[in-house]
């Protein structure tokens, strides 16, 4: 949270190649960036920032498919809130004035290299360090 918002994601690695991992979530298989070098079977923590989601059509990595809670109107930005899996997204786009009527489901889509996964551990979880 340092950094911003970001949406996170508990998983297990299924599989890990070229520096990326397949990460078993609640929202289906999901792959992104494996900085650490988590092997398979490791629990992990996948985290994606609200702007690397966009809204998709069709086939595309890491597709999670979502229902529409509200939007936030923040100034150049719009706050997607969105269910999916169990949990509550966000997702972020520009402003760019009306936005579509929806019947609340949405597909949205997020590139590898736009999200990774890391070791589960406090910092990882709260983003701040716990009194000793």
């Amino acid at each position: 949270s340092f950094v911003g918002e970001v949406n996170t994601l508990p998983g297990r690695v299924e599989a890990v190649a070229d520096g990326h991992v397949r990460v078993a979530t609640a929202l289906g298989p999901l792959t992104c960036r494996n900085p650490k070098g988590l092997a398979t079977g490791a629990d992990c923590l996948l985290f994606v920032r609200p702007e690397a989601l966009v809204p998709v059509v069709g086939p595309a990595p890491n597709r999670i498919e979502a229902r529409l809670l509200r939007r936030d109107l923040e100034g150049p930005f719009v706050t997607f809130h969105l269910q999916a899996g169990g949990m509550t997204l966000a997702m972020q786009q520009p402003n760019r004035g009306a936005t579509e009527a929806t019947d609340g489901a949405i597909s949205l889509a997020f590139d590898p290299s736009a999200a990774l996964a890391l070791p589960p551990g406090p910092l990882a979880r709260t983003g701040r360090e716990e009194a000793a």
